[in-house]
């Protein structure tokens, strides 16, 4: 396992880098139990800054721990999404109206291309570069805004959301329509259409949010 020894001087941060993507892509399932030790010395680092990645990861909700007792990898908790997909699709929708003014033809045309590459990514090959670029085509609406505040918070509401995207994948294939949702936001884009832009946007969160109480409803019977 040498290959996997961190290096870089800020240890802390890669540790956490590192399980956050183990994690958001499912490499750790839910559920799995952490052994600081074992992973300690698989990281090839002390378990001091492993400890602090990990309270890092149980403040963003991706482990949970009871004291002396255990760590583990967090469960799925579908509800999460109902609460998460909302709130995203305010914040930028804020983004989109502040920056509204400043988006340019060049703007535009980059979101085209980032839709087309989307369409043309086949999930089943590339699952986590389609979500990528998806999120890719979001990060442009929000830097467009120039408001330094708002990605960061949608970042790491996206991160949990990621995980269940990708946890539920066959399911949300079934229903996705985030290509065409996209180049419905990229036409009104184009008619310079500010309140239309943003709807066709709170709509592709709506689409997004609405596969999810699919799912969770489908849940619900199975264990009734």
């Amino acid at each position: 396992m040498k290959e996997n020894k961190i290096k870089r001087i800020f240890i802390k941060d890669e540790a956490y880098e590192r399980l956050n993507k183990l994690i958001v892509t499912g490499k750790l399932e839910p559920m799995t139990k952490i052994k600081i030790n074992d992973l300690s010395e698989e990281l090839g680092i002390s378990r001091t800054p492993l400890r602090e990645a990990l309270l890092r990861l149980e403040n963003d909700g991706l482990i949970i721990s009871k004291a002396n007792r255990w760590t583990m990898v967090a469960p799925i908790n579908i509800d999460e999404a109902l609460n998460i997909y909302p709130i995203i699709a305010a914040l930028e929708s804020l983004a989109l109206r502040q920056g509204f003014d400043k988006i340019t033809d060049e703007d535009i045309t980059e979101l085209s291309q980032i839709n087309e590459r989307i369409n043309q990514i086949n999930p089943d090959d590339d699952l986590l570069e389609k979500i990528n670029t998806d999120n890719l085509f979001h990060k442009k609406i929000i830097d467009i805004s120039q408001n330094i505040e708002i990605y960061p918070i949608i970042e790491n509401l996206k991160n949990k959301v990621q995980r269940m995207e990708l946890f539920y994948y066959t399911e949300i294939q079934g229903y996705s329509k985030t290509y065409d949702a996209h180049k419905i936001i990229i036409e009104n884009l184009k008619k310079r259409d500010l309140e239309k832009s943003i709807e066709a946007l709170k709509k592709n969160w709506k689409d997004t949010l609405e596969i999810f109480e699919k799912i969770s409803h489908q849940e619900a019977k199975l264990d009734d």
